[in-house]
């Protein structure tokens, strides 16, 4: 799986799911009929993560929260275009696993889950 945040590869990336939200303004006229204004379209990715050493983890990491991760550069291979495609985002939800720890000192994380949504 391809993934970049702000130019640099995360390392294995297991999973991608690239879902697309219709952003419109709805309300009812007077006859009572729903009526829709377009907005725009926006993306949210959704990125799985293998075992990842505590390094990696860091690499992961230190991208998500560069700029507060309110504002991230995101590259992936967009399933519309069939091609890398880059967009603004804001990181969302995020989980990971502890897997092992030698003395206290994580060594080993696993199921890292995290959210990255269109600005």
């Amino acid at each position: 799986m391809f993934l970049q945040i702000n130019g640099i590869d995360m390392p294995n990336v297991t999973s991608l799911v690239a879902d697309n939200y219709t952003i419109t303004e709805s309300n009812r006229n007077d006859n009572g009929d729903m009526v829709h204004e377009y907005i725009t379209e926006k993306r949210k990715i959704t990125a799985e993560f293998g075992v990842l050493t505590h390094a990696d983890r860091q690499t992961v990491y230190t991208q998500l929260l560069a700029n507060y991760g309110l504002s991230l550069s995101v590259t992936y291979n967009d399933p519309e275009t069939g091609s890398p495609t880059t967009i603004n985002c804001y990181v969302g939800d995020r989980s990971i696993h502890l897997l092992q720890s030698e003395n206290g000192i994580p060594k080993y994380w696993n199921k890292l889950q995290l959210s990255l949504i269109e600005n």
